[in-house]
């Protein structure tokens, strides 16, 4: 497994470059039959703030490395309130610029290989990961190319979430997805694992603009702080 690993971390751009990259700018949008929606993530030590506009309405998430905070009008929260445990761990897991599966027992992770899967024309390995928060998440490398080609994931529901990676992109050196195509199983009525067919549970997020190591204002961990990573969105 360790080997599978090490192939992984190399085709990425390898694990040095991989250490090195403390913080990242993210722009995109996520899209699907029914809906558009911009969204923009920073991230800087261990913090994270993440953004998103939807039909007006702008939602703001932001974990400081200790706590967890959301402004969501949506839910009819204009001024910011505590998150949850779970969704601290979720955004403690988005910050992780290099990933999980990179330093995995240094974060306390338990990843083990569970076998060889077909992924419509690909050849992967499986390989199962548990977060020190108990976050169970399946990752599936591809045989050619060394990249992940799938990760998939419970969330709320009795079946998985899927997230196949379409294309790659190489910024400062290090390949990034840059188009994800996301199947939420417990509204989707296909198999799993079915990439060919799609449906209204399917949606596309691209990864339009990445900076990595880009010069962070430290307000933007701050709650209160009033920059926007949105400001031009539309």
């Amino acid at each position: 497994m360790d080997n599978i690993l090490a192939k992984n971390y190399e085709a990425r751009g390898g694990l040095e470059k991989l250490r090195a990259t403390s913080s990242i700018r993210v722009k995109g949008e996520v899209i699907s039959s029914s809906l558009k929606m911009h969204f923009a993530y920073v991230t800087d030590g261990g913090k994270i703030r993440l953004e998103y506009v939807m039909n007006d309405n702008h939602i703001i998430m932001l974990y400081t490395g200790k706590e967890a905070w959301q402004v969501n009008p949506m839910l009819g929260n204009k001024e910011p309130r505590c998150m949850g445990t779970k969704e601290v761990a979720w955004l403690e897991e988005m910050a992780d610029t290099a990933g999980p599966l990179v330093d995995w027992r240094k974060k306390k992770h338990k990843v083990r290989y569970v076998g060889d899967v077909k992924l419509g024309d690909r050849d992967t390995y499986k390989i199962e990961l548990v977060t020190a928060a108990k976050h169970k998440k399946d990752f599936f490398i591809d045989k050619e190319t060394h990249l992940v080609l799938m990760v998939s994931e419970k969330s709320q529901g009795k079946k998985p979430v899927e997230k196949r990676t379409m294309t790659y992109q190489k910024i400062g050196g290090l390949i990034f997805p840059k188009r994800i195509e996301k199947r939420d199983l417990n509204q989707c009525p296909h198999e799993e694992h079915d990439a060919q067919t799609k449906c209204y549970a399917t949606y596309e997020v691209a990864f339009e603009d990445i900076s990595l190591n880009p010069p962070i204002d430290v307000g933007l961990f701050k709650i209160r702080d009033s920059s926007s990573l949105l400001a031009t969105a539309k």
